[in-house]
């Protein structure tokens, strides 16, 4: 197994989570937008986005409007990223158990489920014209 390591230095706790959902995002073909990403980062930071101070933090941050929160909080909940529970909007728990102020480190194992049916062909030496005293 090979082992890639990334270290991304970020400037704060929403960047860190903006990073993490866009990876989810990837991994899980959510494709979410920019938009998306940071409205998902502010409200796993914050805890929620149904109260009104945190609503304003976010729109005057982010130049945006409550209306256009409402249509991202829609479609976050149709892919199940986000949750309506006791009128209050959260980020779904299975996706906000992480400590956006500590270092994170993230472990992807990618596996086939099918074996390959191409071996990769190793080129002999005398069909990559090279010499022998190379």
């Amino acid at each position: 197994m090979k082992v890639q390591r990334l270290n991304i230095e970020l400037k704060d706790e929403f960047q860190v989570a903006r990073k993490y959902y866009q990876i989810i995002s990837v991994l899980n073909d959510l494709k979410l937008s920019e938009g998306q990403l940071q409205l998902v980062a502010f409200t796993a930071i914050r805890g929620n986005i149904s109260d009104p101070g945190y609503r304003k933090e976010y729109c005057d941050t982010y130049k945006t409007t409550s209306a256009t929160i409402n249509n991202v909080v829609d479609k976050m909940k149709k892919k199940g990223v986000m949750v309506k529970h006791n009128k209050m909007i959260f980020v779904n728990k299975v996706l906000t158990e992480v400590d956006f102020n500590e270092s994170l480190a993230l472990v992807v194992t990618m596996t086939q489920t099918i074996k390959p049916t191409v071996t990769k062909k190793v080129k002999k030496k005398d069909e990559l014209n090279i010499a022998d005293n190379e």
